[in-house]
């Protein structure tokens, strides 16, 4: 066979999206760990045959390997992520591989499609346009939002054809991330296994960072805190609800923002609406009475829906069945499968 079509990015970012090290794939393909290391360093040709069985071990078509694409790192001012310091660095990689193939596959799949939607997805500049606290209200009223709850904050920022996705991490830790690389819309990714109130409080701590900070700063996280607050309960809407809280006050509002207690008592703390020593006896109550980990009044997950419309308008528009539209997106269709969400389309796909 001739020497095939061959990135070697792309064979690391395979191998890393699976778990594998060098010697797991060597031991999968039959290749010696030096050969794999010298693919990896494109110091030794690959034929078509080569390319074939690494692409057999890894669960992925040939055509993925050919590609150009640039792979985006953790951390970067492109992929802000929260995570807990106990996340191991190669769980850490390994999610740095899903998360750039699963924008690769998007990417491809927006090619040919023209979709409207209702508002535009923009940045502020913490320092230049205001603080945290500016900047979200500045996006709310970008979003042309109503005062008081966000009923539905999936559906919101969807509406600005941001794609969000309830991806399977595989660990409580990761709450989510964000990953802009323009001109793919903002890609937000939550953790499947979240509750309801901890994924739309990421969900706005993501929207924060992917408005906020194109460029990495030592403060963007409690900058995104900040913003996700003041975003998801106005101090002029929520003040007033928050005098004399108490537990059970707390666990009501918590119905009506759709925000967990604990967010609403720090809320209450930070706006001096309570005391210290008032939010600290709160804090402990919360504490002793297992709530830290197990609220009343649970918010039910919201459901995303612009991949699965992007999804729907190629079988609608052009009758692709869904072995055709992930070849389209350069996967198996088993692999594939695991991006598509099951709720109803947002998204209005315009006629190609």
């Amino acid at each position: 066979m001739g020497k095939a079509l061959f990135n070697p990015e792309m064979l690391i970012l395979a191998r890393e999206s699976r778990g594998y090290t060098q010697t797991d794939l060597a031991r999968a393909t039959g290749y010696a760990q030096s050969h794999v290391s010298r693919y990896e360093n494109g110091t030794l040709p690959l034929t078509e045959e080569n390319v074939a069985k690494m692409a057999s071990a890894l669960n992925y078509p040939v055509a993925f390997f050919g590609q150009g694409d640039t792979v985006y790192g953790l951390g970067s001012s492109f992929l802000l992520h929260r995570k807990r310091q106990s996340v191991p660095a190669t769980r850490l990689r390994r999610l740095q591989a899903e998360i750039n193939v699963a924008r690769i596959r998007i990417e491809r799949l927006l090619r040919g499609l023209q979709y409207q939607h209702d508002y535009e997805f923009v940045t502020y500049e913490v320092d230049e346009h205001g603080t945290p606290e500016e900047i979200a209200q500045m996006v709310r009223f970008a979003w042309q939002m109503p005062d008081g709850p966000i009923r539905n904050l999936t559906r919101t920022v969807e509406s600005t054809g941001a794609i969000v996705l309830l991806y399977p991490f595989g660990n409580k830790k990761i709450d989510g991330l964000n990953l802009w690389v323009t001109p793919t819309p903002p890609l937000f990714f939550l953790n499947d296994r979240a509750p309801g109130d901890r994924s739309r409080w990421t969900l706005a701590h993501e929207i924060g960072h992917a408005v906020m900070h194109r460029h990495a700063r030592p403060e963007i996280e409690d900058e995104a805190d900040r913003f996700a607050s003041e975003f998801l309960m106005p101090e002029a809407d929520v003040r007033s609800s928050l005098v004399n809280l108490t537990i059970a006050k707390a666990a009501s509002l918590k119905l009506t923002w759709r925000v967990s207690m604990q967010a609403l008592v720090r809320r209450a703390k930070d706006l001096d609406v309570i005391s210290h020593g008032r939010y600290k006896s709160l804090c402990v109550q919360i504490g002793a009475s297992g709530m830290r980990t197990n609220e009343p009044n649970e918010i039910e997950p919201e459901r995303p829906a612009n991949f699965e419309a992007i999804v729907a308008a190629h079988q609608s528009q052009h009758g692709y069945g869904l072995t055709e539209i992930a070849h389209i997106a350069l996967a198996e269709p088993d692999d594939f499968v695991r991006l598509m969400s099951s709720a109803p389309s947002t998204l209005r796909i315009a006629p190609s």
